[in-house]
This record gives C-alpha cells, structure tokens and sequence, in this order.
C-alpha cells in the first residue's frame, strides 16, 4: 500500500515555516477566519446572525501550533480542520434544534507552547466568546489549554494527545481520540520482531523529548524493551529545540547503536537526521513519534528521510468513509502530497459536529453528554467509541519512507505485503 508525495526541491526549514504561518494567517474560505482580536464577547452565546441569510453563524475556536517547532504538524492538523468545516457548510451548515447553522472556525496559535496553548485557550473563550473549542496536537499543550476549558466549562474536543495521560487528568470538559502510549510505543517493538531473529538489532538507543510526553513515552518504551527482550544501552531525554545532537551520538557510537527510536518535533527531527549523517552513525532501524511523519519533514530531507520509519494515524487508503476523498482533496490542495494525520483531525471535528446535533443545542455541557461514552460511526479513521471520560482509543500504524513514497508496515493486514527494509550504510545509499 503506497501513499505518493510530490517531492520538491530540498528549502531550508525557515522558509518552510515562513510559508506554512503565510498560509496559516490568511486561512481558509467558508465562513473561517484566523483571527483572535477585537473586542470582548459575551461568552454566553457564540452564535451570530449571517447578514442577508436565515443560517446563523456558529463560531467554533481552533487552538493550533500556527508558529513555533509543531508548526510543521500544526499545518497539516490546521487543514483537516478547515476542511471539515467546509464540508458542513457545503452541506447547509449543522442541524441545532431546527436550526441551521454554518461553522465560523476562529484559530488561536499556540506558539507550540504550553504557556502559550493556555493563554490562546483564554483569549478563545473570553475575547472570541467561543465555548466549544477544537485541538491542538501535543498532550502538554492540550493539558495546559483543558485546564482553561475546565476553569469556563467549555468544551474542549482534542486529537492526537496521549489518551491515557489525558484520561489521568480526570478532566470533565475534555475530550481525546488518539492511541494509548503503550499501544504506540509497542509498535516498533512488533515490527523488529517480525524480521528474523538474527537481523534484529541489539542495541537500542532511545532519545525523547524532556516533557510530559517523552517522559510518558519513553517510560513505556524502556519497560517494553524488557517484555520483548530487547536491549536499550543508551537513554537520552533532550530540551526541545536544541541545535547540536553530536553528544548523544557520540554516546550512540560508543554504545554501538544500531537502532534508535526517538519522540521529537519535525525541526529536532531535522537536526539529528542531519547529525547523524554528518557523524556517519549507521543505524539499520530509526523509527520515530511525531516529528518524522510530515511531508516538510521528508521534503527537507529529500534522500535522507529514505528507510526511516514513522508513526500514523491514517491513510487515504483505509477502508474508511471519505478517506479517499479526504486525500484527494489534500492531494489537490497541496501540490499531490499526502498525509498520515488529517484523517483524525477531520474525524475529531466530525464528532463535534455530529454531537452538537445529537444535543440540539450548542451548549458545552450537553454536547459534551453526547461525546462522553458516544459511539460515531462513518468517520475516517472508522467507528469512534468513547469511554466514560471522553477518551477514544484508536489503532497506530507503522510507515516507511521510500523515495519520496509511504509504505504501511504495521498493521501487516494493511500493509498490502509490503516488508521493511533495513537502513543500508550511509555510504551504501545512492
């Protein structure tokens, strides 16, 4: 199963972000708008009459990484979003009570900080009168902001933040569809163990962000290593943003890595690619959370991104409803790229869409009734079930970039007979 990008030509990581903020700031058609200034609202309705039309407005916040190190997975999430919206409104808007009405998306940047996720999460509330607000991506990030949410009660629906991290939070207006950290962590672990025994790694470093969520991560990886009777020689938590990786690979080489599993941004994920090279560090296994999985992440590094494996959330190919469409819309819109995660991102906001209309009203707290414990159907990444706290598990995939191209490894029901391919030596690769 193969999922084709278009592959330009090799720019620096500023002008990609200079290019995905542009794009972010003018935002899409339909109604939206990226906007989060003006005067304060009355935060008990966020409805508005449309001048000239019956259809009343229903503003709906966005909290996105628009600038900072997520912003190159911001752009993709950002989009998904747009999109749903547009889709809905295409179709006379959302049924509340009789009523209908057209999403107005108003988008607050995160900066990619928690400080940041927090005060935009305010500025929604208070300034834009918003009181049902869709995600940001990173779980401290979507933390930071669901404590806002509970302080207003208003309704925070998140993707692709750690269910069972957030689920510890016991949050009661939050809601979150991603996978466990073990159900992600372990997925590497099954890859290696379906090669033959001989050819598996040895040595295993493991290199996360120093936060919640490569703490919570890379806790799980160390314990699992144990259960799948691997051997992790070199732990390394780093600061997000750092500029020079040579320590840890030093340590990598001493230790004899030959496979590292990290958890990073798709700037950091830049930077030790590229110091990996420089320092001729031969890993045959390099799989990695969040920062590998971009199309700026693959066009930046062009031959370089080629054997790497990466974490998922979806696939144009799925056997979902709209994924085809979803992808080539994407497709269309971005040049004939493609993507592992607007998928979730479209369903997270599908379920906010179709629970304002279960409820019949745009109230936080019957809304949220709808979602906690609801069963969506016909979404693109499947059935969504929610638990009593809000939480819907998801299944994670494995990818591998090849020239340019993704190949689904894990599930191998889904991966259509494609097998992984060990990373040759650097002066092996064309």
């Amino acid at each position: 199963m193969v999922h084709r990008i278009r592959r330009p030509l090799v720019i620096t990581i500023g002008i990609i972000l200079l290019i995905s903020v542009m794009m972010l700031l003018v935002a899409c058609g339909g109604g939206q708008t990226a906007s989060t200034t003006g005067t304060p609202a009355d935060t008990t309705n966020s409805t508005t009459k449309v001048t000239g039309d019956e259809v009343e407005e229903l503003k709906i916040g966005v909290l996105s990484s628009v600038t900072g190190d997520a912003a190159m997975t911001g752009v993709e999430d950002l989009w998904a979003k747009q999109q749903a919206a547009k889709d809905i409104n295409a179709q006379g808007g959302i049924n509340v009570g009789g009523k209908m009405m057209k999403i107005k998306l108003v988008v607050a940047d995160d900066k990619s900080l928690a400080s940041e996720a927090a005060a935009a999460m305010e500025r929604l509330i208070k300034v834009e009168g918003c009181k049902l607000i869709l995600s940001s991506q990173p779980t401290p990030l979507n933390v930071a902001a669901g404590t806002v949410a509970e302080k207003y009660k208003v309704l925070y629906c998140c993707n692709t933040s750690w269910i069972d991290l957030m689920s510890l939070e016991n949050f009661s207006y939050v809601s979150s569809i991603f996978f466990t950290v073990p159900g992600a962590a372990s997925v590497p672990f099954e890859i290696m163990n379906l090669q033959p025994e001989a050819e598996r790694p040895v040595s295993i470093a493991v290199v996360v962000q120093d936060n919640p969520d490569g703490q919570g991560l890379g806790g799980v990886i160390q314990q699992l290593a144990v259960d799948y009777g691997y051997n992790i020689t070199v732990y390394e938590p780093y600061t997000p943003g750092t500029k020079d990786f040579s320590s840890v690979i030093l340590m990598m080489k001493q230790a004899e890595c030959d496979a590292m599993l990290w958890f990073g941004t798709p700037t950091d994920s830049v930077t030790i690619i590229r110091d990996i090279k420089a320092a001729n560090l031969n890993l045959k296994y390099n799989h990695g959370w969040m920062g590998y999985w971009t199309n700026e992440f693959a066009n930046i590094m062009g031959k370089d991104a080629d054997y790497i494996m990466h974490d998922g959330f979806w696939t144009e190919h799925m056997p979902y409803a709209n994924s085809a469409e979803l992808g080539a819309q994407y497709a269309s819109d971005n040049n004939g790229r493609d993507s592992a995660a607007i998928g979730l991102a479209y369903a997270n906001a599908m379920v906010l869409f179709r629970a304002i209309e279960r409820a019949g009203t745009t109230d936080p707290e019957k809304v949220r009734d709808e979602i906690y414990g609801g069963t969506f159907e016909d979404t693109p990444v499947g059935t969504v079930v929610f638990d009593d706290q809000g939480m819907a598990n998801i299944p994670p995939l494995g990818i591998q970039w090849i020239d340019g191209e993704r190949h689904i490894v894990w599930p191998t029901d889904l991966s259509d007979g494609y097998e992984l391919q060990w990373i040759p030596p650097w002066d092996e690769r064309e």
